[in-house]
């Protein structure tokens, strides 16, 4: 199964991009993936038009096939138990390719959730987006280590 993780723009930070490259380093064992930071929308003028735009961008980064999950503070929560449970029931159900959205500060345009197979809440915490990509990337890592058994999850 492949995974692609898409979002907007990059880390301002090292600190972040640094660990973001350590999580997606150790990811690549469990699973093929890609992480595509696509260009921000510039934050001027109406934050629905700029929505618009941005929904615009992911939407033809996305093949009919693709299962999506749409990280949203609106969305189901999960354990990370449950997580894992649900990478198997993707691969199980011979999911070709899962995409994980994490949209602009203004939120998703409707056609996004429309799009979307499942909407996921990180949090009900807002966090930053560079926290959000990270702590995303962490747990898509967890889910594969508690599905082998491994020691990370309970270190």
């Amino acid at each position: 199964m492949q995974i692609t993780f898409l979002w907007l723009g990059k880390s301002k930070y090292k600190s972040y991009t640094e660990l973001e490259s350590m999580y997606a380093k150790r990811l690549k064992h469990y699973c093929r993936h890609e992480i595509l930071g696509l260009k921000e929308i510039k934050q001027k003028g109406d934050p629905t038009e700029i929505k618009k735009k941005e929904a615009e961008l992911f939407l033809s980064q996305i093949a009919d096939s693709d299962y999506v999950v749409l990280l949203d503070e609106r969305g189901k929560s999960m354990s990370s138990m449950g997580l894992s449970t649900w990478l198997q029931k993707r691969m199980n159900a011979a999911t070709n390719r899962v995409v994980f959205i994490i949209g602009g500060s203004f939120g998703v345009d409707q056609s996004l959730f429309d799009r979307a197979n499942y909407t996921w809440s990180l949090s009900e915490l807002t966090m930053t987006h560079d926290m959000a990509r990270l702590l995303l990337l962490e747990q898509i890592y967890r889910g594969y280590t508690i599905l082998r058994g491994e020691k990370y999850h309970n270190e």
